[in-house]
């Protein structure tokens, strides 16, 4: 009998390499250790470390694995190439990527609160919930770093949520095709309105 065909695959997610990357995303836009950055800098000559960041990798290896986590549909950014430089702009965990490193709840448990998922419980839940009930909003005053004046300012007066939590929600919720919207970097978003699928989540949870 014939050996089965062998067909290549991508690396496994769960190598630690991988997971050390998600992480970092992570820490870089969920509004907790340090500010989302918007643009990320990585040098493509072996060895360069000239983000500061704090993983394993060099820059060539970590632009590597960004690349690579983009094709598994686990990290969404855009990528621009600038001679020996590469900037990585708005940099962020896609759903599933979420999942995975316990940053968001599985999507049959994000009716359920608390969920164990800060993150979500503590900014994404809020944030559906008041686009939901009280939405469609023209426009929503956040911003994508706390460089910008007002940046600590709650999103919304009865959501404990800053602006700055509050762009980088929209664009997960967005992700996650549960709210609809138009990202207008730091002049906020516009238009922004929950989808069928989001209205149904928020009118399930407690």
């Amino acid at each position: 009998m014939a050996a089965p065909t062998v067909r290549s695959r991508a690396p496994a997610l769960g190598r630690s390499s991988y997971r050390e990357v998600m992480l970092w995303v992570a820490a870089q836009t969920s509004g907790d250790a340090q500010s989302p950055r918007p643009n990320v800098r990585l040098g493509t000559d072996d060895g360069s470390r000239q983000s500061g960041r704090a993983t394993s990798m060099t820059d060539l290896e970590l632009d590597r694995a960004l690349q690579a986590l983009v094709t598994f549909e686990r990290v969404a950014g855009r990528r621009d190439a600038r001679g020996a430089l590469v900037e990585w702009h708005a940099l962020r965990l896609l759903p599933q990527g979420m999942v995975e490193v316990g940053a968001w709840p599985p999507e049959d448990a994000r009716h359920l609160l608390p969920t164990g998922c800060a993150l979500w419980d503590g900014r994404d839940a809020p944030l559906l919930a008041h686009v939901a009930v009280r939405g469609p909003c023209d426009h929503v005053a956040c911003v994508p770093s706390d460089d910008y004046y007002g940046a600590a300012q709650h999103v919304f007066p009865d959501v404990a949520v800053s602006r700055v939590e509050g762009y980088w929600s929209l664009m997960a919720l967005r992700d996650a095709a549960l709210i609809a919207g138009t990202d207008a970097a730091h002049r906020g978003w516009r238009s922004v309105a929950a989808t069928g699928s989001g209205a149904s989540l928020a009118g399930r949870m407690r």
